[in-house]
């Protein structure tokens, strides 16, 4: 079973009410399966959940048949268009909602006049479908590239989001090897530890040594305390939405004296001139 269903499976009684609507999507809509895919990509852009981002980036070139370049500006936020009334009016309609804006009337008339009410109530119910979706696989943490189902715990466990799924993130760019580098990148690797972030980086190979000496700079002591060092780190990892960059960073940081309590505000959107953003916490 694809996608959030595999989670589903653990509220059957949710499975077998929600099942049948994503069922209507694939058979039954009033929507093409060109304007389902600009609705989809529209809104799991919107919430970054990476396995649904991933897997209807490939969907919406294979089966919906929409170029490359106006599947990743639907993710990416980025400004395109079509050449069918009817894409360009779902398109413009699935962007408004999913930036909370009011839907102006000349829109409205034009998307009724296009789609019809029905369509309509499908662009919207299909928008509430993947929110959902996506907020399911972004609770459990489900990477890019994930498959299959460890279904060995007893049926009342919450399911570990370290195991539930077993497969890859699919990286788009391979680990470099310091003992299969250049001599020049292999010299750079000797700066620093040699974790995954950095063997990434290391595919720039003109780029990476110079970079990495400044990046070694800032592993010294620096003039700022080295927990509001950390704290201005976290920030930086949330406000990017960088994941790898929090994870890391919460470890380091509790080794130098933060405190969860200093770290919590920085995850969620607590008062950052309070504790997110000071040594003194009582």
């Amino acid at each position: 079973m694809p996608g959030p269903h595999k989670i589903y499976l653990a509220n059957p009684k949710l499975l077998r009410t929600i099942v049948p609507t994503g069922a209507y999507f694939q058979t039954e809509s009033t929507l093409a399966k060109a304007e389902i895919e600009i609705v989809t990509n529209v809104i799991n852009g919107r919430w970054g959940a990476a396995y649904t981002n991933y897997e209807h980036e490939k969907i919406g070139i294979e089966l919906g048949h929409l170029a490359p370049e106006k599947v990743a500006a639907l993710i990416a936020g980025l400004p395109t268009s079509f050449e069918d009334p009817r894409q360009q009016v779902v398109y413009e309609l699935s962007c408004t909602l999913a930036a909370a804006r009011v839907v102006p009337v000349g829109l409205f008339r034009r998307a009724q006049n296009l789609v019809g009410d029905a369509g309509i109530v499908d662009v919207t119910a299909l928008m509430g479908w993947f929110t959902a979706a996506c907020l399911t696989l972004m609770a459990y943490d489900v990477p890019s590239d994930a498959v299959g189902l460890d279904q060995g715990r007893g049926s009342h466990s919450r399911p570990m989001r370290t195991t539930m799924f077993h497969g890859n993130d699919a990286p788009r760019l391979s680990l470099v090897d310091p003992d299969n580098s250049t001599d020049e990148v292999a010299e750079a690797f000797k700066l620093l530890p040699v974790i995954n972030v950095f063997r990434t980086m290391a595919n720039a190979e003109t780029l990476y040594p110079t970079y990495i000496a400044y990046v070694a700079l800032l592993f010294k002591q620096l003039a700022l305390d080295a927990a509001l060092e950390r704290m201005i780190v976290l920030r930086v990892a949330r406000r990017s939405d960088c994941y790898y960059a929090w994870r890391q960073n919460v470890v380091v940081a509790r080794s130098v004296g933060v405190i969860d309590e200093q770290i919590t505000p920085s995850r969620t959107s607590g008062d950052f001139t309070c504790l997110a953003m000071t040594l003194e916490v009582s």
